[in-house]
């Protein structure tokens, strides 16, 4: 009798156990990650973040497509952060929303996790049309205040809705949309259109392969921006610490302030850029093959013999201005 209740004890102890030797569950559902830095990782569908309470991130997913049945969801900690992945059964999917013509492919790790510097993983195909797994994830992510989070999308869109706290979002050909942020945000992205608007933080960093980029009314002390091709826009602009470089494509930079250091490198393209009167900053621009006119009152102003570089000082000279652009004109016109 004994040793059937210690049987008994023993299987006890077991199933209680099994839970947690299951790497994921089935996907859709709500769940909770708390952590100061916290990793969402997602191969396709969309990512809404808005403001939540307390002191967990709440997660609500929302499985999509003819084979959603076989996504599952796994969570805990990975290198140093707190986690919540969508496992996909299949390294070949469909996700219509891409366009019939769209391809993406990525190295995706057993765990989930794609990009970083651990490993690279198995070769991941996402196409608009054709053969492979019809599955997607949509997720919302409810943000409480303060909180240190990366997101890490394949295809589809973010979203980020008046979140406070720091945002970095990793992205391959998915949308970003940022409409009120106030902390620190950074975003990698191979190809999308990106749009911007009401943040104020410390650190704003843009790397992109290709896509448009719009923003207005941002406030940061740095704004570092590196993009591969595509028109920018910038307007309502206030940092003292700006670094812009581009490959082709137009900028247009409106800034509601005087900067400290403000550096523009364009392959080709026009530059537009748009100062208050009251500006200072010694200014060095060099054309390239484009024409260069500065509607403000330059002192100190010269030129090279063939009149590709300027030099000059607008106001008291305080900051430095430098625009150096391959093709394409250079204008700076006062707000």
């Amino acid at each position: 009798m004994s040793d059937a209740r210690s049987s008994l004890a023993v299987l006890a102890v077991a199933l209680l156990a099994l839970p947690a030797l299951l790497p994921a569950q089935q996907a859709s559902g709500t769940y909770r990650v708390a952590g100061s830095r916290i990793a969402i990782y997602n191969l396709a569908g969309t990512v809404s973040v808005i403001a939540g309470s307390g002191n967990e991130l709440t997660v609500g997913v929302t499985a999509r497509g003819a084979d959603a049945g076989g996504l599952r969801v796994a969570t805990g900690e990975l290198r140093g952060k707190q986690t919540l992945r969508v496992i996909y059964p299949d390294d070949e999917l469909v996700y219509p929303e891409l366009g019939p013509n769209s391809e993406t492919e990525l190295q995706v790790r057993d765990d989930g996790t794609f990009d970083g510097d651990y490993g690279r993983g198995r070769q991941a195909r996402i196409r608009g049309s054709g053969s492979g797994s019809r599955a997607s994830a949509d997720l919302e992510l409810r943000v409480p205040a303060g909180q240190e989070l990366e997101v890490y999308l394949a295809v589809g869109k973010v979203s980020v809705r008046n979140v406070n706290g720091n945002i970095s979002i990793d992205v391959a050909a998915a949308g970003v949309d940022v409409d009120g942020l106030e902390g620190d945000f950074s975003l990698d992205a191979g190809a999308a259109p990106v749009h911007l608007a009401h943040i104020k933080g410390q650190h704003l960093s843009l790397d992109t392969g290709s896509g448009m980029i719009a923003a207005s009314d941002v406030s940061a002390t740095a704004i570092m921006l590196d993009s591969g091709s595509g028109d920018i826009t910038m307007d309502g602009v206030t940092s003292s610490n700006l670094s812009l470089d581009t490959g082709s494509g137009d900028v247009t930079l409106g800034l509601n302030s005087d900067v400290d250091q403000l550096s523009l490198d364009s392959g080709s393209g026009s530059v537009t850029i748009y100062v208050p009167a009251s500006l200072g900053a010694e200014l060095t621009v060099d054309g390239g093959s484009g024409d260069i006119d500065v509607q403000l009152p330059l002192s100190h102003r010269s030129s090279d013999d063939d009149d590709d570089i300027l030099h000059g000082t607008l106001g008291d000279g305080r900051g430095r201005i430098t625009i150096d652009s391959g093709s394409g004109d250079v204008r700076i016109l006062k707000r």
